[in-house]
């Protein structure tokens, strides 16, 4: 049967997604962030290598979000990630490393622009804190990436978990295609090729966005669309 009381969808760039001055938060039932350099972070750099020149965006599935706590002037809204965990965790992990890079080569202010749109909060009783809230496990891997900042000031999440793992080799591996990206040649145009990336990244990748209402049970969505047997369709939540 449809679930269809107040739920909404629409197309969205990761500039519109990230923008937003939004929280994403992992729920507990989550699994930890398993994506490997080997399949799918690889699959996922030849996409931007494909579509690098394109004038077509490219579409990467949908995103399936509930809102946990509206926003307000002081505190930012609070949306909880039923489906689209590895990318959006993938994604975000991929601005930090342009923003490293831009630090390495004294592009502070393309460093400052990218953390401050997209990385981290900026409401006064959040300021500088991360905009992803990754599964709990996961934490001390992210705050151990974000350590790679030279002058930006980012407030850690709770150490849980270890500070190696799957989230961080993505940052890793995410370091070494854009640093092999904006050094093609001792010529290069570093900031020219850093912006043009995140242009690529910011721009041509969409989703659609559902956003489910808040009677739905946000753990029931995620088993129906994650366990085996009848698949939950985009259909069922229209």
């Amino acid at each position: 049967m449809p679930i269809e009381q107040n739920t909404n969808s629409s197309a969205i760039t990761l500039f519109e997604l990230f923008s937003g001055d939004r929280i994403f938060r992992m729920p507990l039932f989550q699994r930890e962030y398993e994506w490997s350099r080997e399949k799918e972070l690889n699959d996922l750099w030849e996409n931007f290598r494909r579509i690098e020149e394109e004038t077509e965006t490219s579409f990467l599935g949908a995103l399936v979000l509930q809102t946990e706590r509206v926003g307000h002037s002081a505190q930012s809204p609070i949306v909880t990630v039923i489906d689209g965990q590895q990318r959006i965790t993938s994604f975000y992990i991929i601005l930090i490393a342009i923003a490293v890079c831009a630090e390495r080569h004294d592009l502070q202010s393309l460093a400052d622009d990218i953390s401050h749109q997209y990385l981290l909060l900026n409401k006064s009783s959040e300021k500088n804190q991360p905009v992803l809230q990754p599964t709990p496990l996961d934490n001390s891997q992210l705050n151990a990436v974000m350590q790679y900042f030279q002058n930006i000031d980012v407030k850690p999440l709770p150490k849980l978990g270890k500070e190696e793992g799957r989230l961080f080799d993505s940052f890793e591996f995410a370091m070494e295609q854009v640093t092999d990206y904006v050094s093609i040649n001792e010529n290069s145009d570093i900031e020219g090729r850093l912006r043009h990336l995140l242009s690529v990244i910011l721009d041509k990748l969409e989703f659609v966005e559902i956003n489910l209402s808040k009677h739905h049970d946000a753990n029931e969505v995620f088993d129906r669309l994650n366990t085996q047997g009848r698949k939950l369709r985009v259909i069922d939540l229209a």
